[in-house]
């Protein structure tokens, strides 16, 4: 499977929110913390495309990068990176996208000096 990331447009705004329902209702929904339109006001007050990618995986089956996640790391004047979001659709949970995404956020704020911390 071949990853990217690719840039994300204020346009995407109900795919990705789509993603974050599909990434999150099923645990949200076993808490009984699950309400939509809290769900959508949050990610409304956190979209900010400047500092978002979609996570896309090739599966070598024709069809092309699919989108299979959204990544959203902001940068901290304190000297740390912040990994605000990180979402996977639930075909794509368990195949190591997780852990492909976290190094690429890693490499990134090491190259600029950052540390990264959590947004949970």
């Amino acid at each position: 499977m071949n990853l990217t990331l690719a840039p994300v447009s204020a346009d995407d705004f109900e795919a990705l929110f789509d993603l974050r329902i599909a990434a999150m209702r099923e645990s949200l929904e076993r808490l009984g913390i699950f309400n939509l339109d809290n769900a959508r006001k949050r990610f409304a007050g956190q979209f900010d495309p400047q500092y978002m990618q979609h996570i896309c995986a090739d599966d070598d089956d024709g069809q092309g990068p699919q989108r299979a996640g959204l990544l959203t790391v902001v940068p901290c004047d304190d000297g740390r990176t912040k990994l605000q979001h990180l979402y996977l659709l639930p075909a794509y949970q368990n195949r190591r996208i997780g852990d492909w995404a976290m190094q690429q956020v890693q490499s990134q704020a090491r190259h600029a000096g950052k540390t990264v911390w959590l947004e949970v």
